[in-house]
C-alpha cells in the first residue's frame, strides 16, 4: 500500500470519527466514493452531485469542454474522491473541496494543468497564481466570475 493510499485511509477514519463524534448542532458531513465526472467542475458520488469550488471551467457546449471533462476524468481516474461541501450550493450541486489520495484539491489541479480558470467572486483569487501562462487567451471567463 503506497504512502498517500494510507494517508487517505488515515483521512477517512479520522472524517468517520469526527463525524460519530460531532456535538455540534451542525454536523459537517464528507462524502467519499467512485466518481462520475459530468464536465470540467462537476461530479457525483452515489446520489449526490458536486461543483468544484472556486473555478471556472468551459461547459461541455463551449469551446474546451470535452477536453476540460476528460481532463478532469484523467485526474482522478479509478480513484476513489473525497468532497468536502463548503455549505454552498449551484443550482441542485453541493459546492465542495474535493480530492483523491493523489491531488489534495481536483479545483487546483484543473486550473493548473489550464482546464479550468479562477473563479475569483468565489475562491477570492485563491486559484489565480496557477494559471498557466495565456489559458485566458484560450478559455473564456464567465461573467459571474468576474
Amino acid at each position: 500500500m503506497s504512502a498517500s493510499s494510507m494517508l487517505f485511509g488515515a483521512a477517512l477514519g479520522a472524517i468517520a470519527a469526527s463525524v460519530l463524534l460531532s456535538t455540534s448542532a451542525r454536523c459537517e458531513v464528507q462524502y467519499i466514493g467512485y466518481a462520475y465526472v459530468h464536465d470540467g467542475d462537476t461530479l457525483r458520488i452515489a446520489n449526490q452531485s458536486f461543483r468544484l469550488y472556486g473555478i471556472d471551467a468551459p461547459e461541455l457546449t463551449e469551446q474546451h469542454g470535452i477536453e476540460a471533462r476528460n481532463m478532469l476524468r484523467d485526474i482522478i481516474r479509478e480513484q476513489q474522491v473525497l468532497c468536502t461541501p463548503t455549505g454552498e450550493r449551484s443550482y441542485k450541486r453541493l459546492v465542495a473541496m474535493c480530492a483523491t489520495p493523489i491531488y489534495s484539491d481536483l479545483g487546483a489541479e484543473l486550473v493548473r494543468r489550464g482546464a479550468a480558470l479562477d473563479c475569483a467572486r468565489y475562491s477570492h483569487g485563491q486559484y489565480r497564481a496557477l494559471e498557466p501562462m495565456h489559458v485566458r487567451d484560450k478559455i473564456e471567463q464567465k461573467r459571474y466570475c468576474k
